[in-house]
């Protein structure tokens, strides 16, 4: 299944994605805030998978889609780009990015001002249902409620990194795709995933070669912090799909059964 994040004349709250439109189910979930009700539908989904199917639709278009987790608790993002860590003996470091620095699609994503040579790093994103603490490589599936897209803006190096890229996890934005789609739809994630990037001057585009060790990363995080449920983990990206970073131009991000995303880039 597909859970979105939109605006409706309700407020802000949570919805499937279904054949005929969107599924209202702020109703069904035991909070107010969009982040708690996302959070209640996640613990609670296996209770509420068949009572979703009874209720009615609405078109799309009559909705505004909003980044698909609006208030993560924590967003962490691997360090090292694919293939140096599909390569190394390092384990899958992250680090903890500025967490109220999402959009979603259709909302400006900010760069910070004065700022030369920064990039997009398209990456999968997972959703996690928690808690998880020490998960092994085996039961990943266990800890991970669905995948979305994720777009990091980054900088190309600081001289505070000492080496390392702790410089990443300064407040720079990022995007999040439009739904979240569930674990057990979706066998080869990380398989597809292309960014495009439309400026003044021309396009670029990139597609992801390979695919993020999910299970590796999972179980390394797990066995350094617990993850909880609604906290968001970026796989990393690979070196052949960053794309440069200017204002005034276009991003989109397409994820395989999630949908696409598209933000307008503002200084």
């Amino acid at each position: 299944m597909r859970f979105v994040t939109f605006e409706s004349e309700r407020g802000t709250t949570i919805g499937a994605l279904v054949a005929g439109g969107v599924v209202d189910l702020g109703d069904m979930l035991p909070a107010d805030e969009p982040q708690a009700m996302l959070e209640a539908l996640i613990d609670g989904f296996e209770e509420l998978r068949d009572a979703i199917g009874g209720l009615r639709a609405r078109p799309l278009e009559e909705v505004q889609l909003r980044a698909s987790v609006p208030a993560p608790g924590k967003v962490l993002c691997v360090m090292r780009n694919r293939p140096a860590l599909d390569e190394g003996d390092a384990p899958p470091y992250a680090y903890l990015k500025y967490a109220a620095g999402g959009v979603g699609t259709g909302e400006p994503l900010p760069l910070p001002a004065d700022e030369a040579q920064l990039s997009f790093a398209p990456a999968l994103a997972v959703v996690v249902r928690g808690p998880a603490r020490d998960v092994a490589p085996t039961d990943w599936r266990d800890a991970v409620f669905g995948f979305t897209g994720f777009v990091d803006v980054v900088r190309p190096g600081s001289a505070f990194a000492s080496g390392d890229d702790w410089w990443k996890s300064w407040d720079t934005s990022f995007a999040i795709g439009p739904a979240i789609v569930t674990v057990d739809e979706v066998p080869d994630p990380g398989a597809g995933v292309g960014l495009t990037v439309t400026t003044p001057s021309g396009t670029a585009t990139a597609t992801d070669p390979g695919r993020p060790p999910v299970a590796q990363i999972v179980s390394f995080l797990s066995s350094v912090m617990t993850l909880r449920t609604g906290d968001v983990i970026a796989c990393g990206a690979h070196d052949a799909a960053v794309l440069p970073a200017a204002a005034g131009g276009r991003v989109e991000l397409d994820v395989p059964a999630s949908g696409r995303l598209a933000v307008e880039v503002a200084a």
